[in-house]
C-alpha cells in the first residue's frame, strides 16, 4: 500500500450553491513524488468522488502553494466555469 502524506483539503463554493473539496496528498514513487487531487461533489448519498487527477515530478516543483498545477488540471476537467471560478475570481481555499 501507497503511503499517502502531506494531506490537504480545499474548497471551492461557486455562485450556483455547488460545493467541491478537492482533498490533495502526495505519495512517493520510483524516480521522486505524485500529487494526486480528489475531486468530491456532495450528493444525497454524501460525498462522492467525480474526479481523479495526478501529476508525477521527478524532483522538485516549483509551485506558489503545494498541489497549484494538480489543482489547476482538475478544476480544467470539470469545465470553464468553475475554473474561472477557482483560479480567476479566487474562490477556492484552503481549509486545515
Amino acid at each position: 500500500m501507497t503511503t499517502k502524506y502531506n494531506k490537504q483539503f480545499f474548497v471551492l463554493s461557486n455562485n450556483d450553491n455547488s460545493q467541491f473539496v478537492f482533498v490533495c496528498y502526495t505519495t512517493n514513487t520510483k524516480n521522486g513524488f505524485c500529487h494526486t487531487v480528489e475531486t468530491l461533489k456532495d450528493s444525497i448519498f454524501g460525498n462522492k468522488v467525480i474526479t481523479n487527477t495526478k501529476s508525477s515530478y521527478f524532483n522538485r516543483t516549483w509551485e506558489k502553494y503545494d498541489y497549484e498545477s494538480t489543482l489547476k488540471r482538475a478544476c480544467k476537467k470539470l469545465g470553464a466555469a468553475v475554473y474561472k471560478s477557482a483560479f480567476i475570481d479566487n474562490n477556492i481555499n484552503r481549509t486545515f
